[in-house]
């Protein structure tokens, strides 16, 4: 179910990145701030359909309930966390989605 169009546009990471970088900020403490961001953005309409192909069935259902964020593009530059500590996401939304399904 999705509130508002689903047009909201935000970032995921998968919790074996943020291991993998919290191990490499130990090993290599960055100078300034620590930031631990997923390689890409989707709308919730996106990770809704992504959700229906992991799951191989579904459908995606609008709620009459409005979203406040509809429109927003949360779109992040994760070079910071890449140059400071060498940041770099391995696991994509959909191999995340395929993990929590098993």
């Amino acid at each position: 179910t999705l509130f508002g169009t689903g047009s909201r546009i935000q970032n995921y990471i998968d919790v074996h990145d943020i291991g993998s970088s919290l191990i490499k900020v130990a090993e290599r403490t960055p100078e300034s701030g620590l930031y631990l961001l997923g390689g890409e953005s989707y709308s919730n309409l996106e990770v809704a359909r992504l959700c229906i192909l992991a799951a191989n069935g579904g459908r995606i259902v609008f709620s009459e309930k409005a979203d406040p964020a509809d429109g927003e593009r949360w779109l992040v530059d994760d070079s910071m966390a890449r140059n400071a500590f060498g940041h770099n996401p391995q696991y994509s939304l959909v191999q995340s989605l395929a993990d929590m399904l098993r």
